[in-house]
């Protein structure tokens, strides 16, 4: 049975941040022009009332009253932008496809490095329709999953009460139903890296190419949470310390600039926008080369190894 490198599968990421640090930003910088800011430019016009609402808040933390309820004009634009969500899901998904089918080109076809191995083509379409799809069964095999730990709260709470062994029944049923979701997401975690190599859509074959390597991949899994949970808690306290503290200890000034004309808000912020639209681009593109270059080295590795060769289509002729 092919297997592959577990720990050479989490530093795979780490490595391609180092050898192509320009196209990491590019990636980035990608996934914010195709799928951030439409999102803000669908909430600009909800602007001047945020700040507004904002600086009410300010005051009523200030005076330790109440927090102010939103205005009925941000609330209305609010529920306007909802009928712009499903293009902006699907923005978002085919940015995630992009940006994941140059990281894939990166690790499977090196050679083709020109543009930040950027392109858009039939691969991208193929790993767009495969993400689509898993998402899809993975919400079903969610809800599928809390059904059964539905009932067994329920037929607990009829047998036993709120005794400790309905409590310990529920429990064990939500472990199985997280395990299940967990292991089917994994087998097939592949279909990606496969439908860009092959060309086509490849979601269940994933499953076959997976078989054996269920803990293999929990681990590595496992190892890539606890690398973004550290990310994470590194970027929380920088911006505790250059965000919220800032604005705690300067809070008059804060409150002096909310109070002024939306129109002056922009050129006001414009280094701060700037400053943080590029920190933000950064850290996207380090999530992504981080979280997905190890599924394509660990489809690297078992291809090579035989893994996947009696999935390769069949060659015309």
């Amino acid at each position: 049975m092919a297997e592959f490198s577990g720990g050479a599968a989490i530093a795979s990421g780490l490595r391609l941040v180092g050898r192509r640090p320009g196209a990491v930003l590019a990636w980035g910088l990608v996934y914010v022009l195709l799928a951030i800011v439409p999102q803000l430019a669908m909430l600009w016009p909800m602007l001047p009332d945020m700040m507004v609402y904002y600086k009410q808040v300010l005051d009523s933390v200030q005076a330790g009253g109440a927090l102010p309820e939103p205005s009925e004009h941000m609330l209305r634009v609010q529920a306007q932008t909802m009928a712009y969500q499903p293009p902006q899901i699907l923005l978002g998904i085919a940015a995630m496809a992009i940006v994941s089918c140059a990281i894939y080109r990166s690790v499977l076809e090196p050679e083709k490095s020109s543009f930040a191995s950027l392109r858009l083509g039939v691969q991208e379409l193929w790993v767009g329709l495969v993400m689509v799809v898993f998402y899809v069964l993975m919400t079903i095999a969610t809800v599928g999953a809390v059904v059964p730990v539905m009932v067994a709260g329920t037929v607990a709470g009829a047998v036993g009460g709120a005794s400790w062994s309905a409590g310990l029944m529920v429990f064990l049923a939500a472990c199985g139903a997280v395990a299940l979701v967990i292991w089917v997401a994994l087998r097939l975690s592949l279909a990606a890296p496969l439908s860009f190599s092959q060309r086509g859509f490849r979601l269940f074959e994933s499953w076959a190419l997976t078989r054996g390597q269920g803990w293999r991949l929990f681990a590595v899994v496992l190892a890539l949470a606890c690398i973004m949970i550290v990310l994470e808690m590194v970027l929380a306290m920088v911006a505790q310390a250059f965000g919220a503290g800032a604005v705690l200890e300067h809070l008059d000034e804060f409150r002096a600039f909310l109070a002024k004309p939306p129109a002056d808000w922009l050129a006001r912020a414009a280094p701060w926008i700037a400053g943080l639209t590029l920190l933000y681009t950064v850290i996207l593109g380090l999530t992504f080369t981080i979280w997905t270059t190890p599924f394509a080295e660990i489809y690297r590795e078992l291809s090579k190894a035989g893994g996947a060769t009696k999935l390769q289509p069949k060659k015309p002729g």
